[in-house]
């Protein structure tokens, strides 16, 4: 993850408000949690509060960068104890960008860098471009499976940036890394709809990809471990 990002005002106040989720889901399963989460847990809260006060962006920023830290470090901990995918491998079955917007166009090569993919950008930087959104995934076979249930969805329709085949979506949890093609991709959060997102969907119900109400069918946000080039076709590498 990159040492030292630069932190806007935005981003600060993104990343509070997704910790709750990021935290629930990757401790879902842990109960009673393990004493090290346990002490993770009350470090978290410690460096979102420092996060989400008034104040100079640059100090809020350095507690921002160990805000991020510290839930990458718990949901890595979580698969410790238990929690993660087993290892597998698929595919890279679609690469997509936008200057803004959805759907997002395939390409047949990219660079991932550490805030995201090379030539895609968020037209509305409110709800997206934080660290830990810098790249959206989803999976073919729940797309597929959107498509026989009549949604007029296709690959990159959703705003995606990966589209996975080969993979069992619903394993993977904050902390779960994927292996895809020279990058290193570490799961942070699922993506929450939108209304941009309801010309796919029956009846316009975007909320049918919502990971509350159809678990392992949303499509996935990821932070950078470590970036690297992807081609259409690469392999995608679960680790445990």
């Amino acid at each position: 993850m990159q040492r030292d990002p630069r932190w806007t005002a935005q981003d600060l106040a993104g990343t509070a408000r997704a910790v709750d989720l990021w935290w629930g889901l990757l401790a879902a399963g842990l109960d009673p949690l393990p004493p090290d989460l346990v002490a993770a847990g009350q470090d978290i809260a410690r460096l979102r509060a420092r996060v989400a006060a008034r104040g100079d962006v640059a100090v809020r920023g350095a507690a921002g960068t160990a805000l991020l830290r510290a839930l990458s470090d718990a949901g890595r901990a979580a698969h410790r104890h238990g929690m993660g995918p087993r290892r597998q491998t698929g595919r890279v079955a679609g690469l997509h960008v936008s200057p803004g917007g959805v759907p997002k166009f395939p390409v047949e090569a990219t660079e991932v860098g550490w805030r995201g993919v090379a030539g895609d950008r968020q037209a509305n930087r409110v709800h997206h471009g934080r660290i830990f959104q810098a790249v959206c995934l989803w999976s073919v076979e729940v797309i597929r499976r959107l498509v026989r249930e009549g949604h007029p969805i296709f690959p990159g329709a959703a705003g995606e940036n990966v589209t996975v085949a080969g993979v069992d979506w619903a394993e993977l949890r904050p902390g779960s890394r994927l292996l895809v093609g020279g990058a290193l991709l570490e799961i942070t959060v699922p993506a929450l709809p939108c209304a941009k997102n309801a010309g796919w969907f029956l009846g316009g119900d975007f909320n049918r990809m919502h990971h509350e109400r159809h678990p392992g069918d949303s499509r996935l946000y990821a932070l950078v471990v470590r970036p690297g080039p992807v081609v259409l076709g690469d392999d995608v590498v679960v680790e445990p």
